[in-house]
């Protein structure tokens, strides 16, 4: 077992970027721990939730990316309620609200962050939802649940799509006004109820488990595994995050073809069809960045 001052001892180590082998060791035991819940989490979701979500993924948060949390400012990997979560996308506000309400609701919900009327200074809109769960040892785990709306989901991989910098706040001026104005868009899209044409397929109460693969910064996938079983899909997951050369991600879905909802910004010219009905426009060069890897 890694105890909580051992992973923010790492943590302080990452923050002056003089990390450790054994430091790294440490704080991938500490999440890999936290793995379950994404089981959990999906065997107390009823019946009659998981039809409304359009697309279900799961994830466990990358070694890399913690290191780059604990290095852009004071962090204590002990308190991170992300270590691992789900992104679940549901077709409009109204089965958002259902959705969130009923997670709520659940003796083990903790916390509610609602970004969708006051969105982030970035403009991201969605809630999210942190729950509580019993680990192995005795000890407590959380997870993140972040439920968005088509649109908001939109916005969300756009952002991303423009690369690393602006994910985390930086990057040119005039992208950073485009998602501001394009957040706005966003929300008078998902008060009208209008939805992007085939965005409104359910991925169905019974979906299987897939693991894919991909690199975020070429944009390539590179698979998409079936597994008949939650606990060989999960094992798989924690093998391939284990590496921390490419993203992995969980998808529960009747298709493997979820991916191109759940990951849209993989797919440069499918998210820039989408924009192109959405005002503001693209500029050539809003254009072009999209369609370069990040």
């Amino acid at each position: 077992m890694v105890t909580r001052s051992r992973v923010d001892r790492a943590a302080d180590q990452f923050a002056k970027g003089d990390e450790s082998v054994d430091d790294l060791d440490a704080v991938r035991i500490f999440r890999d721990a936290r793995a379950p819940i994404l089981r959990a989490f999906i065997d107390d979701l009823s019946p009659g939730l998981r039809p409304d979500a359009i697309g279900i993924a799961g994830r466990i948060k990358r070694i890399s990316s913690i290191v780059r949390k604990c290095r852009r400012g004071r962090t204590r990997i002990s308190a991170l309620e992300d270590l691992v979560g789900y992104r679940i996308v549901v077709r409009d506000l109204e089965a958002q609200k259902a959705f969130c309400d009923a997670l709520a609701s659940w003796p083990n919900a903790k916390r509610i962050r609602d970004y969708t009327s006051t969105p982030r200074p970035d403009g991201y809109r969605a809630v999210h939802i942190i729950l509580e769960y019993d680990l192995a040892d005795q000890s407590k785990g959380r997870i993140e649940i972040q439920v968005r709306t088509i649109w908001q989901h939109i916005w969300a991989n756009t952002s991303e799509a423009f690369g690393l910098a602006v994910k985390e706040g930086g990057g040119p001026e005039s992208i950073r006004n485009y998602l501001e104005a394009l957040s706005i868009s966003a929300a008078s899209l998902d008060a009208s109820g209008d939805v992007p044409a085939g965005w409104a397929t359910e991925s169905g109460p019974s979906g299987l488990p897939y693991i894919a693969t991909f690199d975020v910064r070429r944009r390539v996938v590179r698979g998409v595994t079936p597994f008949s079983d939650m606990e060989d899909a999960l094992t798989a997951l924690l093998i391939r995050e284990r590496a921390d050369l490419l993203d992995a991600v969980l998808l529960l879905a009747e298709s493997p073809r979820v991916l191109r909802i759940t990951h849209i910004g993989l797919f440069p010219q499918d998210l820039i069809r989408v924009l192109a009905d959405i005002e503001p426009c693209l500029t050539g060069d809003q254009t072009r960045a999209l369609l370069s890897p990040a």
